[in-house]
């Protein structure tokens, strides 16, 4: 199960580097004009966190995922550690939809997809433990 927790790790990784290219206006805003727009959650005030983009917090999660994952393999406290770090993403994942439904009106489809990347390491790392 871990392997396909780095795999997916790995995908959100690159989502949220694109994202992060998105919000600094590297690459075209990917679906306009629809429900899952991108443009109004990446330009909306709550994109970020202290000033820190959400797409770059993204990185630093998938990134510690992704490493937590591959450690994992052979240690059971790692993915332990990891499964609490996936709890952490549940918070911020809660977070974000609430926001970008009930406060933007809008969803955002890659960090949808994000989120249920997210979601399934969480999901995993748990399996992972209870075998």
């Amino acid at each position: 199960f871990l392997w396909i927790s780095s795999a997916l790790a790995s995908s959100g990784l690159c989502i949220s580097y694109y994202l992060t290219q998105l919000t600094f206006g590297e690459q075209e805003i990917c679906f306009p004009g629809t429900f899952f727009s991108c443009t109004r959650i990446l330009s909306s005030s709550y994109s970020e966190f202290y000033s820190i983009p959400i797409s770059i917090i993204g990185i630093v999660w998938f990134a510690i995922a992704l490493a937590l994952s591959l450690l994992g393999l052979h240690k059971i406290i790692i993915i332990k550690i990891l499964f609490v770090w996936s709890l952490f993403a549940l918070v911020g994942i809660g977070i974000l939809i609430y926001v970008e439904i009930f406060l933007i009106g809008e969803l955002c489809l890659l960090c949808t997809v994000a989120h249920l990347i997210g979601i399934g390491i969480c999901l995993l790392s748990l399996i992972s433990i209870k075998k």
